[in-house]
């Protein structure tokens, strides 16, 4: 026996019934009995993420939690009636809702299939893909659609800097910020994340750190997701590249593979394509730099020079054939390999737990010390570094911890 407000009790609806109260029903008090949680429509096999290890989600199987998120509620399904029926026969209770705005989507082979509305990208379309991915494997975005998606964004990451600024108004407690490191692919831990955190807003700003393919099963509807969020709120998410969006790896470690299984080989063009406009970094509130991999072989180098860089020329195909050394590329007389040289370490460093500079493990990038780290800030006005491309088991370090001084780099 459950008494309480319908959002309270949404964990043990069918998935149906959830999508069919999750708008307008917070007022709302029922009184129903249910022996056991039904789960969700498409339970399928996502990926199982560290993030999300022992946590119920439906795009990996599982009952539905409740999204409290007012802007998500705001522009999802409204609700023009509502009943409480029951069966006199067996005492069972069912809730019936009537609806408007309903996701466009038909059923193809089995498959729930969203296509875009026609026009601009809303952040109510974005919400609905949020919700279509997160009933798990039975929905999908329609191919004329994800390559809609996919030309949008490549021309609006065109445009952009390799060097992006952003800024939240530090005095307006209402606004905050979230960094979010590798994803590869894990959707189930991108779902859990804005369901914890709340989704995109005017008031919260996300920076996705790169890394958003390979290795896990949905980097096509992970990438998708943040595209569509990027479209409809573009001055409050941003994309940083990560050393997984370039056609080599991806061809290696498994998102060719995905994607041409789950579209085709045009699309996964269409994606490698748009990876290479990803910008290289973000700079938030003109003092904390956030990117991928880390710093530089060139110890002098600024911000200018990080926007001189030719992005969408950059490849790892251009490693050189013997290996990175750790004496850098010829700033002056040898531009063009050193502005290449500079966009693999930023996708590829690492923190060393050596002071200055020291062969990279991974045969690209270098490992860089806390001396290195502070005379980069100190050259470029800037006091804090958030990278990510490494597996902390805490979910984050500080990876200088203990020398002084050097506690302004966040992995």
């Amino acid at each position: 026996q459950f008494k309480g407000t319908i959002m309270d009790y949404v964990p043990k609806l069918t998935h149906k019934a959830y999508l069919e109260s999750c708008a307008e029903l917070n007022k709302v008090e029922v009184e129903l009995e249910v022996e056991e949680p039904i789960a969700p429509i498409g339970s399928g096999t996502g990926g199982t993420g560290a993030g999300t290890q022992g946590r119920r989600s439906s795009a990996s199987g599982g009952v539905l939690s409740p999204i409290k998120d007012k802007n998500y509620l705001e522009n999802q399904f409204k609700v023009s009636s509502l009943k409480l029926e029951t069966d006199t026969s067996t005492g069972q209770s069912q809730l019936q809702a009537s609806l408007s705005g309903k996701l466009s989507e038909q059923v193809v082979d089995g498959t729930v299939e969203y296509e875009l509305p026609p026009g601009p990208i809303t952040y109510q379309s974005a919400c609905q893909i949020f919700e279509l991915y997160r009933r798990g494997a039975g929905g999908r975005i329609s191919t004329s659609s994800v390559q809609r998606i996919l030309r949008g964004g490549y021309r609006s990451l065109m445009d952009l800097p390799n060097v992006v600024n952003a800024s939240i108004d530090e005095g307006d407690k209402n606004q905050k910020c979230t960094v979010v490191g590798d994803l590869h692919g894990q959707l189930t831990d991108l779902v859990y994340i804005m369901e914890e955190s709340g989704l995109p807003s005017n008031e919260h700003m996300y920076i996705f750190n790169g890394d958003f393919v390979d290795r896990g099963a949905m980097g096509v509807e992970v990438t998708l997701l943040l595209l569509v969020f990027r479209a409809a709120l573009p001055d409050r998410v941003f994309l940083n590249r990560g050393n997984h969006e370039d056609f080599a790896i991806c061809c290696v470690y498994g998102f060719q593979r995905e994607c041409c299984s789950k579209y085709d080989e045009v699309t996964f063009g269409m994606f490698v394509e748009l990876f290479q406009y990803l910008p290289v970094c973000t700079i938030l509130n003109e003092v904390i730099l956030v990117i991928h991999g880390g710093l530089f072989h060139d110890t002098d180098i600024t911000i200018a020079d990080l926007n001189q860089v030719h992005r969408n020329d950059f490849t790892l195909q251009d490693l050189p054939v013997d290996g990175e050394e750790l004496i850098g590329m010829d700033k002056v007389n040898d531009r063009v390999n050193y502005l290449k040289q500079v966009q693999r370490d930023a996708l590829w460093s690492d923190p060393s737990a050596s002071m200055g500079k020291v062969e990279s493990s991974r045969g690209a990038g270098i490992g860089f010390g806390a001396d290195v780290t502070q005379k980069f800030l100190k050259n470029n006005d800037l006091r804090f570094v958030i990278r990510s491309h490494e597996c902390i088991k805490r979910g984050f370090a500080y990876p200088y911890f203990g020398i002084e001084g050097s506690e302004n780099i966040l992995c």
